[in-house]
């Protein structure tokens, strides 16, 4: 299975159109920490994640916009950060889904 950049830009598009439809254009963050399994124990369908063995940690919505913002703002490479805005749109869909 592939996805290209162009399925990536429309699915983005997407996104942000159906906000704007609705309304949204800025959330209000509620909540801050969040569980986060660790990307390689995510996709590893053999082995349950666990607290014990450091899969699963907590991230901060507050401290993933501040970085993601830094970054845009220095033109930094953003491969590392990727699991940063993915929190940040899980979260998105949180709150549309708890809101509706």
């Amino acid at each position: 299975m592939k996805y290209t950049l162009q399925q990536l830009r429309e699915s983005f598009n997407y996104v942000e159109n159906c906000l704007k439809d609705m309304g949204i254009e800025e959330i209000e963050l509620s909540e801050d920490w969040y569980w986060n399994i660790e990307p390689y124990d995510k996709f590893n369908m053999y082995d349950i994640p666990t607290i014990d063995n450091k899969t699963i940690n907590v991230g901060s919505l507050c401290d993933d916009i501040g970085v993601l913002d830094q970054f845009v703002a220095d033109n930094v490479p953003f491969h590392s950060n990727l699991s940063r805005l993915a929190s940040i749109l899980q979260y998105l869909e949180h709150h549309i889904e708890k809101n509706d």
